[in-house]
């Protein structure tokens, strides 16, 4: 997860398989590519990939033709959970900004994949004084708090995950 600083986009799946897409730039707009771009960088690494296929099939939902962050609900609500980086770069510099769309119930898998990355990801966030923000959808892909997250303690919190270093405690 610590990777999320350095590409568009994550899907953690319910296996806890890390899937990374897509090149995070601050260039200017002349100078990004299809692979600096949160669809196009998905539609080029992800969609074609038989496992997301299968995946697809597995879980019971059809990705579509509709942007990426529009189906972040329907994926977290089937169990995927989903990072994206939409950090930019303006005129007082960087803007940086990482979103969670998370599953209500989190996989055993998932939960060690966060639980591992947190104090690298925690000083990310704080070294980039990056905007958080957290969501979790139900089975149906709505949504599953009555409010967003905007700290990452508190998307710990409300999903259980200890901030632990579990690295170290040999998990």
């Amino acid at each position: 997860m610590e990777s999320i600083e350095f590409v568009k986009g994550m899907l953690i799946t319910p296996d806890g398989t890390k899937h990374p897409f897509g090149k995070h730039s601050y260039e200017p707009v002349a100078n990004l590519t299809d692979e600096n771009y949160h669809d196009l960088a998905f539609d080029a690494e992800i969609l074609p990939q038989p496992w997301f296929r299968q995946l697809q099939q597995v879980l019971g939902f059809e990705y579509t033709n509709d942007t990426i962050h529009r189906q972040a609900s329907k994926m977290a609500g089937k169990g995927i959970l989903v990072l994206l980086n939409s950090s930019i770069a303006n005129q007082e510099g960087e803007y940086n900004v990482f979103c969670i769309h998370s599953p209500q119930t989190l996989s055993d898998e998932q939960k060690q994949v966060l639980e591992n990355a947190y104090p690298a990801f925690k000083e990310m966030l704080e070294r980039k004084k990056a905007y958080f923000e957290a969501d979790a959808y139900d089975e149906s892909g709505n949504y599953f708090w009555r409010d967003f997250v905007y700290s990452v303690d508190d998307f710990y919190d409300r999903m259980s995950l200890n901030r632990e270093n579990r690295k170290q405690n040999g998990r």
